[in-house]
């Protein structure tokens, strides 16, 4: 590299590093404790009992520890001190982007069927309240994980360390693979919560519409608690579109990075461009560990 791409990658590891160091870290210490918060609430008897939801926030909550421990932090290590694996161990490199990827697609597996659970409890047919059962959601989360842990095999398969980074390069079938399934594993989500949670918007304001007309004749001391259950239903889809919302916000940029890698993949880059070019896959990624960690 010529003197002006390696001050450039200076500045750029520079940025790098004080963004890690005072904003990154603290999102990792205050994404672990609160994940932890979150299975020990979840995992209380009589929520695990009388709500579905519960076991996929537990389920959540452990794939958000191993995202941000596996991931997140072990990425963070090179720029607060000169040690790096990632680009000395090859079985480092693959086990990290193992671990990483299974815990991603697992998590975004979990939000799914948080999304479908909460349009069951509130659709008008009794035969898909009912799928809503502990049962039925154990198995779901039994079957899901088995095949993320298959799934995830291309993982280690495909990376391998080239010019100091543990990467997937696009100019070959498996990058076309990973390419592909980046946006989808993106997309795929985004599509699936933004329709459940129109459904249950649907649902609920139909609820409302066959409520209104019984609470001209009730009285005050019977009006209160269908009043409380309308707040409770505000309160859910206020909570949906604001998970809905921060998914695609945090998860964007990234899809937006991989079409764009993948559609210069075949061009000849400078030094230059693929510094600028890593950077910007830094920022991109960073959205995705913050998503886990402040959810």
């Amino acid at each position: 590299m010529n003197s002006s791409t390696i001050a450039l990658a200076s500045q750029f590891n520079l940025v790098q590093t004080y963004l890690t160091r005072y904003f990154m870290v603290p999102i990792y210490i205050f994404g672990n404790l609160g994940n932890l918060l979150n299975i020990i609430l979840f995992s209380q008897r009589n929520l695990r009992l009388n709500n579905v939801c519960a076991w996929y926030f537990i389920g959540l909550s452990l794939v958000n520890l191993l995202i941000i421990d596996t991931g997140g932090l072990s990425r963070s290590l090179p720029f607060l001190t000169s040690f790096n694996l990632e680009t000395t161990s090859i079985i480092f490199c693959k086990c990290r982007l193992y671990f990483v990827h299974f815990s991603l697609i697992l998590g975004r597996y979990f939000i799914c069927l948080i999304s479908i659970d909460r349009w069951m409890v509130t659709s008008f047919s009794q035969s898909i309240r009912q799928m809503s059962s502990p049962k039925f959601s154990r198995y779901l989360i039994i079957v899901g994980t088995c095949i993320g842990v298959i799934f995830s095999i291309h993982a280690p398969i495909g990376f391998e360390i080239k010019n100091n980074r543990c990467y997937a390069y696009l100019n070959t079938s498996y990058g076309a693979f990973f390419s592909f399934y980046n946006v989808l594993s993106i997309l795929i989500p985004i599509i699936i919560m933004m329709l459940f949670s129109a459904f249950i918007i649907s649902n609920i304001h139909q609820r409302h519409r066959r409520t209104q007309p019984r609470l001209r004749g009730l009285r005050n001391s019977q009006e209160a608690p269908v009043r409380a259950t309308q707040h409770i239903d505000v309160h859910l889809i206020r909570l949906v579109l604001t998970q809905s919302l921060t998914f695609v916000l945090l998860n964007i940029s990234f899809v937006a990075y991989a079409v764009y890698d993948f559609a210069t993949s075949w061009e000849q880059k400078g030094p230059d461009r693929q510094v600028i070019e890593a950077f910007i896959y830094a920022m991109a990624i960073h959205p995705i560990y913050i998503f886990c960690s402040v959810r």
